[in-house]
């Protein structure tokens, strides 16, 4: 692993949790998971989270203080409502016990925060505006963490340990140039001593000498010190100017519609460019896989293509490369990637099945606003019978017109699944889903029209919903028109 230290990520589960997760993942690769603390994968059942936490914070060498959009905001909460404030306890303990704290604020490129300025924060955390910040942005993740990964390995290298070496050090260093400025006064110079005595002329002409020589040695020091200001300055220049041409770049980059974004972007992901509608998984083109892989030849960086690659590889059914592709996007600060990874690894598509990680996976998705996160926790919900947390998930992803969230909550009230059955909402829920394109809703209206739930009873209504259904890929409703009389 080379250099070793402790990490402590320090962040709020409401404001950057993907992203938290993200660091997480990469610092471990670089230091090892032992050697990176995180609440979600460290803490356990029947330990004490304060406890553990203070534990862990007392053992570490670097505290990453994650700051995303709503940090702020969620510290104003708990100081208005008197709630204990654990991330300001961590980022107090690590300031007072002189532990390297690096503030890195993160997120989209165009929501990124500023550092809290230091009249908004408890007197307890001020000083942290006092230390070099660190930014982390979606577009830009893999470059932007693997500069952290450097920075702490820069900071580690000069832990308190090497700097007390450093000290020893230079202390002999100062003590051997006095031992051998004394040998030179008692061995080297003693004409110089003999000659002060002899005439009131020299010491007037050594003391001439000496000022000149100082005065030397001071233009030079100057004309030095302006030299190595005018290069720092001038790197400086080039280094801001090459960074506002890589930032314009991406911007660029990212704003740019491709064929990639037409053929293969969700209608779900909120990276999609402005004005790109997206399609549904049912309705990805052949095309669109040699596209994406073009856009990301052309722009390695941006986690989008990626994964919308990684959606066409999944429409063609190759779900080891899907998995590959969405890992890379979520890598890249996809947030869309991370919903369909866990699907894969709920259903063990391509990769092993791990509920546990889908699971994982699918919260932080869905906290941070993914409406296929949403519904597949709908989904697991419903299985499991908690009508009331499946409506709960199903309503947040039928706000953001996700077809199969709509379909879903239309069947709870078709069948009154912890809800009073309501045939008419049940009508509206589906007719919705069905015209964004659901093959779900569609079959569950042709169910509708063959028993005559809550609309009369019309098969021939019921074979061209199932019809619609089967055309848009849903393959059970082969079987209900197989069976349809």
């Amino acid at each position: 692993m080379g250099v070793q230290g402790k990490i402590f990520i320090s962040y709020r589960r409401d404001d950057v949790p993907a992203d938290a997760r993200g660091i997480c993942d990469r610092l471990s690769r670089s230091f090892g998971a032992s050697n990176v603390f995180i609440d979600v994968d460290k803490l356990v059942a029947g330990q004490r989270f304060e406890r553990e936490l203070d534990t862990s914070l007392a053992q570490c060498d670097v505290l990453i203080a994650v700051i995303g959009a709503r940090w702020m905001d969620l510290l104003a909460d708990h100081t208005q409502q008197g709630k204990r404030d654990y991330v300001c306890e961590e980022i107090a303990a690590a300031l007072q016990r002189n532990i390297v704290v690096v503030p890195l604020v993160a997120g989209r490129e165009d929501s990124i925060p500023s550092l809290p300025r230091a009249a908004d924060l408890p007197e307890s955390i001020r000083d942290l505006v006092l230390y070099q910040k660190h930014r982390i942005a979606h577009e830009t993740f893999r470059r932007d963490a693997d500069d952290l990964v450097a920075a702490i390995k820069t900071v580690l290298r000069h832990k308190p340990g090497a700097t007390r070496w450093r000290t020893i050090a230079a202390t002999v260093a100062i003590c051997l140039s006095i031992v051998g400025a004394t040998l030179a006064y008692w061995y080297i110079a003693p004409s110089v001593r003999a000659s002060q005595t002899t005439g009131s002329t020299a010491p007037d002409s050594g003391a001439a000498s000496k000022k000149a020589a100082e005065d030397d040695a001071a233009r030079k020091a100057g004309e030095e010190a302006q030299r190595q200001a005018d290069a720092e300055a001038v790197r400086k220049r080039l280094e801001d100017e090459a960074r506002q041409k890589a930032e314009s770049d991406a911007r660029a980059a990212t704003d740019a519609v491709t064929d990639c974004d037409r053929l293969a972007a969700s209608p779900y992901d909120k990276d999609r460019p402005t004005g790109v509608a997206g399609v549904l998984d049912n309705k990805i083109d052949i095309a669109a896989g040699p596209a994406c892989d073009d856009a990301m030849r052309h722009h390695p960086e941006i986690g989008r293509f990626a994964y919308q690659a990684g959606r066409a590889a999944f429409a063609r059914k190759d779900f080891g490369r899907a998995a590959e592709l969405f890992q890379e996007a979520a890598n890249k600060g996809s947030l869309a990637a991370n919903a369909k990874l866990g699907i894969l690894y709920l259903r063990g598509l391509g990769v092993p099945q791990d509920s546990g990680w889908a699971h994982k996976l699918l919260d932080r998705a869905a906290v941070l606003g993914d409406s296929d996160a949403m519904a597949e926790l709908g989904d697991l919900c419903l299985d499991r019978k908690d009508y009331d947390l499946a409506q709960h998930w199903y309503k947040k992803a039928a706000a953001q017109e996700n077809t199969h969230g709509l379909a879903r909550l239309g069947l709870m009230y078709a069948n009154g699944l912890g809800v009073a059955p309501d045939p008419e909402k049940s009508l509206r829920l589906l007719e919705r889903a069905a015209a964004l394109g659901g093959p779900v809703a569609m079959f569950y209206l042709g169910g509708l029209y063959e028993g005559g739930s809550g609309v009369p009873k019309d098969l021939d209504q019921a074979r061209q919903w199932y019809e619609k259904s089967f055309d848009a890929g849903y393959q059970p409703a082969m079987e209900r028109l197989r069976n349809l009389r």
